[in-house]
């Protein structure tokens, strides 16, 4: 089991995975000890080499992309245009363990092991990033970003629901109330006349033949009255 570190934590130990702020303060000061944490490698000639830090292997196997999504997590790392070596990844996959583990209570601690370290039952050593991943879902609840995704996630998740035959007057303004307060969510809100467009779209067949119906009516009118005039 990977539970030694080198790097001293200077910072409170998270006690459990509730509070969100107090993960978030936690993931800041994760953050800060890995872009501390130099790399280095040994090259073909037996010399050492920089490799950056620590850090770059959050920003990419955990952070999330500009699209939101998560990143598959085997994704390789590279500094100034040189890829990282398996082995030296896997050792800092470990060290990024070592040092989560050190900055975790002895009750937090142990169900994180039993959950990501395999280590002792003949498993692969434990990744750091993989255990930094579900942290994030956690600490995900008070990021601005992370809530503008989830808002429009919702509401258009609510919109792709299409009302089925039957549904009742009564239903259907229960429907649109909702999606009018998913957008309502939102930091960006879908303009009033997408968001009409996405509800019509989302009524029942039968309904939507009758809106199109009333229209066609309705635009048969306008143009017998401009023929008269």
């Amino acid at each position: 089991m990977t539970t030694k570190t080198e790097t001293e934590i200077k910072f409170k130990p998270l006690m459990n995975l509730t509070d969100a702020n107090l993960v978030n303060q936690w993931w800041q000061n994760i953050k800060n000890v890995t872009r501390k944490h130099k790399v280095t490698d040994i090259d073909n000639e037996g010399k050492k080499v920089h490799m950056g830090n620590l850090f770059l292997l959050l920003k990419t196997r955990v952070f999330v992309d500009e699209d939101g999504d998560l990143p598959d997590g085997d994704d390789e790392i590279y500094y100034n245009g040189k890829e990282w070596s398996e082995t030296l990844t896997i050792q800092m996959e470990s060290e990024l363990w070592g040092i989560c583990y050190a900055a975790m209570g002895d009750t937090l601690r142990n169900r994180m092991s039993e959950k990501y370290d395999k280590e002792d039952s003949g498993g692969e050593p434990p990744m750091g990033t993989e255990l930094m991943r579900f942290i994030q879902t956690k600490k995900q609840l008070i990021d601005p970003r992370a809530q503008e995704r989830k808002a429009k996630a919702d509401r258009d998740e609510h919109l792709a629901t299409s009302m089925p035959p039957g549904t009742t007057s009564e239903q259907m303004h229960e429907w649109c109330d909702k999606a009018s307060s998913l957008n309502d969510k939102c930091q960006t809100p879908m303009p009033e006349h997408e968001l009409i467009e996405a509800t019509i779209a989302a009524f029942p067949d039968d309904v939507i033949e009758k809106i199109e119906a009333k229209t066609e009516h309705a635009s048969a009118h306008e143009d017998y009255d401009t023929a008269q005039t």
